[in-house]
């Protein structure tokens, strides 16, 4: 999440490699956000 972004920023590291490490974080938040919603939308047909 946000917080994970905020203490991989704070640590000391090569540019590329935070950029890179970053990219992987967001890309990793984005699905998990639509796994949720997939999950989400199935509860609720469910229900």
């Amino acid at each position: 999440g946000i917080s994970s972004l905020i203490s991989v920023s704070a640590q000391p590291m090569r540019l590329d490699e935070s950029v890179s490490n970053k990219v992987l974080l967001i890309k990793n938040s984005i699905k998990q956000s639509m796994r949720a919603i997939k999950t989400g939308k199935e509860l609720k047909i469910r229900l």
